[in-house]
């Protein structure tokens, strides 16, 4: 028995133990030493310096309950889903639905691997808390390959309803890949997510989050750089309203030389909202010539708005170049009268400032439906009348 440690006082990590149990953890080595690393590390705290800034009283305040088999009809799904021409995976409270997916997937490759099984993911990068969790607590693993020399017809959309996980992704020499990922959720809802990034030979990688709603959001998104020649871009725009907290995390390793790395995230926080951005870059020994570069910008619009960020660099070659970088600032009052001198009303102009603070990484999104859904998500999400 994996057993539970009779000095710790947490009512949340008791209800999670009896969840472990009931969905047999205790019968899967995968499961049982994720639990293990979940009990070594208990309960995060505001004492401890990675979650100084993430509010978890609320959810120590939670009920957590088996979760029952959700059933969801294509009516629903077509509500939830994104009108794009896509190959859709769906997957209902972490599990996929195979009723509600796409049965032709052109050249991508789906195994399903129950989690008593051999599995084939790699460990995590920079693994969390949230992350033993998930990977204790979780029924199957959805393994999608796609063969060397093989480009699909149109892109892969995962559609998660109800809950995310844990998103690893393998990219191999000379491959390109450019994910997308979209979380906007209601204020009640706790977000916590994981996205590993393994990166080879002469690849290129693209990562775009836009974290744009939900009471609570930690994301991670960390990534290896494990061969020569490599490219990645890491993108965030996170935009909190009301009470809400993003926690946005980047943890990047150039594990080899003369690879590129850009890193931009933004944030625009409103009323009593709060953002957290916490970046690492990580040079190897033998990483020569790598040029890694990481910038966080955050726009405050309420008056008790607040902004915590640290980015960091970590150097262990020489002949490299990097650097990093961080502003915080509200909106400039030169450029508001220079639009309002043009007729344009306070809130408008506002409006026009905030688009154009966000435009670096809404006009990056390729998918001109993508793009729009995002802008009125942002447009919803913004102050009704001039502050």
């Amino acid at each position: 028995m994996a057993g539970f440690p009779t000095n710790s006082n947490s009512r949340a990590l008791q209800q999670l133990y009896s969840l472990f149990e009931a969905r047999g953890g205790e019968r899967s080595a995968h499961a049982l030493a994720h639990w293990q690393q979940v009990l070594r590390q208990g309960w995060p705290t505001r004492k401890q310096e990675n979650w100084k800034y993430t509010p978890l009283e609320g959810l120590l305040e939670q009920q957590f309950l088996e979760p029952v088999d959700n059933v969801f009809s294509a009516e629903q799904r077509d509500k939830l889903a994104l009108k794009i021409d896509a190959y859709c995976l769906v997957f209902v409270d972490g599990r996929l639905c195979p009723q509600l997916s796409d049965e032709d997937l052109d050249d991508y490759r789906l195994t399903r691997v129950a989690y008593d099984a051999a599995l084939t993911l790699p460990e995590p990068i920079q693994p969390e808390i949230f992350l033993h969790l998930t990977e204790s607590l979780a029924q199957e693993t959805s393994v999608i390959s796609l063969a060397a020399g093989k480009t699909p017809v149109k892109p892969l959309y995962l559609l998660h309803i109800s809950t995310g996980a844990r998103l690893t992704v393998t990219v191999g020499d000379n491959a390109e890949l450019h994910h997308c990922k979209l979380a906007f959720e209601s204020q009640a809802s706790y977000h916590f997510a994981h996205n590993d990034l393994m990166i080879g030979r002469d690849a290129r990688v693209k990562s775009d989050s836009f974290l744009l709603g939900a009471g609570l959001t930690r994301h991670h998104t960390s990534a290896q750089l494990n061969g020569e020649g490599s490219n990645v871009v890491i993108n965030s725009l996170v935009l909190p309203v009301g009470k809400e907290v993003c926690d946005t995390r980047t943890y990047l390793e150039h594990n080899k030389g003369y690879c590129e790395s850009r890193q931009l995230h933004k944030t625009v926080v409103s009323d009593r909202a709060k953002a957290v951005f916490n970046g690492m870059i990580k040079v190897a020994q033998h990483a020569i010539k790598t040029d890694g570069q990481m910038n966080n910008h955050n726009l405050l619009l309420g008056k008790v708005a607040e902004v915590d960020t640290k980015p960091q660099l970590e150097i262990y070659a020489d002949d490299v170049k990097c650097s990093h970088g961080a502003t915080v600032g509200r909106i400039d009052e030169e450029q508001l009268f220079y639009l309002q001198s043009r007729g344009i009303d306070k809130h408008a102009a506002q409006q026009m400032i905030i688009f154009a603070f966000a435009a670096e990484l809404t006009e990056g999104i390729a998918d001109p439906i993508i793009r729009e859904l995002v802008l009125a998500r942002i447009a919803d999400r913004l102050p009704q009348e001039a502050a």
